[in-house]
């Protein structure tokens, strides 16, 4: 997981033959519409389960100058493609408010259930998480952690999984964490003072097996 402090930006989400393109600035924006995201399952018992490791206390009010509420706009731009494969079996979802953006896509393999279950589920549990607690590191560690519980006791996850790539964008707080998990791949481009920037924000290869 990588954490940056936000200049204007867009962020480039790959995933084997999917593209997704999220472009973070003032004056951007129009709705977008999205395939049905699966049910939601309960994961509260394991969220009150897990409520219990330890978590880093609570940090002191960040000292960042906040942004306007209308600072942060974005376009979707998404494209995939399908090849042999008898059903697309990725997913992805986009969220935003007053206080924060999320965006995950989700690389399903096996079966479109995991990805279809992360792209339902990952994003409530993340905000529960935080709602409960407060924003860090391990806030994310630990969401993963519950709806990958959550997801082995399912019977039509045994042979199927899904990689991730997120973030998370605090609006308050002018602060961005990337999440990545499995052989996705994020790439930030800033166009700050007219100079490109570009960080490959994939850290490590570690895949969801169930």
């Amino acid at each position: 997981m990588k954490i940056i402090k936000i200049l204007p930006i867009f962020l480039f989400i790959f995933y084997n033959n999917v593209f997704a393109g999220c472009g973070a600035s003032k004056g951007l924006g129009e709705p977008m519409n999205e395939k049905p995201a699966e049910k939601p399952f309960d994961v509260s018992h394991y969220v009150e389960e897990l409520q219990q490791q330890p978590i880093l206390p609570k940090p002191q009010a960040a000292t960042t100058p906040r942004l306007p509420n209308n600072f942060f706009r974005f376009k979707i731009y998404e494209h995939h493609v399908q090849n042999e494969r008898p059903a697309m079996e990725d997913r992805f979802n986009i969220f935003e408010d007053e206080k924060r953006i999320f965006a995950g896509i989700y690389d399903g393999h096996g079966g479109s259930f995991v990805s279809e279950c992360l792209q339902g589920n990952l994003q409530a549990c993340i905000f529960e998480i935080i709602d409960k607690y407060w924003l860090n590191r391990e806030v994310f560690s630990l969401s993963f952690a519950t709806v990958e519980s959550a997801l082995k006791n399912r019977e039509e996850a045994i042979k199927q999984g899904s990689c991730a790539t997120c973030v998370y964008i605090d609006k308050q707080n002018n602060t961005a964490y990337f999440i990545n998990l499995g052989d996705s791949r994020g790439v930030l481009v800033s166009i700050a003072d007219l100079r490109q920037q570009i960080i490959d924000l994939m850290l490590k290869k570690k895949e969801i097996e169930f």
